[in-house]
């Protein structure tokens, strides 16, 4: 099956791609749900163009930026919260040098 834009001339798709553009700068403000909506359509767009390497990457990175916001006790609480107290042993920076294996 064709598509019909793939009969038109660049210049009509162009032209009608700003008609559209230019239309939703005219409309009324978007509501909260439509600002959300939107976002969660460009996260969606985003991940799908990932592979996974790049997913880990972004995750590690997403974590890491909010985390470096937490004081040091907020992160070990949060730590023995969702694990135990063995875990927030073993991701002590020292406990981590003083590993032999």
């Amino acid at each position: 099956m064709c598509s019909p834009d793939m009969f038109k001339d660049p210049c009509t798709i162009a032209l009608e791609s700003d008609k559209q553009l230019m239309k939703i700068m005219t409309e009324p403000a978007p509501t909260k749900a439509d600002t959300f909506a939107l976002a969660e359509n460009y996260a969606n767009h985003i991940i799908d163009g990932m592979d996974t390497d790049s997913l880990a990457q972004f995750a590690f990175d997403m974590l890491l930026d909010e985390y470096s916001k937490l004081s040091w006790d907020a992160i070990t609480e949060e730590i023995v919260d969702l694990y135990d107290e063995d875990t927030l042993i073993d991701l002590l920076p020292d406990a981590q040098g003083n590993q032999s294996a």
